[in-house]
């Protein structure tokens, strides 16, 4: 298992030398990534209307926390639904919080987001996504 885990993160590392990313200060890196990891590897938050799932690669002695996150809202058939809408995500750490516009992708009675890679600091508190289940550090 974690030889698994040091070759995703490997592979992860590789993808961030050729696409894009944003980066914050403090630390903070987001970057989109192909959905190619299986669902049992992640631990999952939430309800049966909301879920956040988190593959947390973070190594014993890092600097930073390592994260993938993705996650769903059932919102039905709806009038008013949109093919692709938008949502927020925010990380708080002990000095500040930062924002990010992440997309959410209507796929049958969802709309999904990411998966998104994160690299965190050291002082990273929590995550919220809007309308999802806050994660704070001690859940990971």
């Amino acid at each position: 298992m974690v030889m698994k885990k040091a070759k995703l993160v490997f592979i992860l590392f590789v993808f961030l030398l050729t696409l894009s990313s944003v980066v914050f200060s403090d630390g903070i890196l987001i970057y989109p990534i192909e959905n190619k990891i299986p669902d049992n590897l992640f631990e999952h938050f939430g309800t049966k209307s909301k879920n956040i799932q988190i593959l947390n690669l973070t190594g014993n002695k890092s600097d930073e926390y390592v994260l993938i996150i993705k996650g769903w809202i059932f919102v039905g058939e709806g009038i008013g639904v949109e093919e692709h809408d938008e949502s927020t995500l925010e990380i708080q750490t002990e000095q500040n919080i930062f924002t990010l516009k992440i997309q959410l992708h209507k796929r049958g009675f969802y709309m999904e987001f990411g998966p998104y890679l994160l690299i965190l600091p050291k002082n990273f508190k929590s995550l919220q996504i809007d309308g999802f289940e806050r994660i704070s550090i001690g859940n990971l």
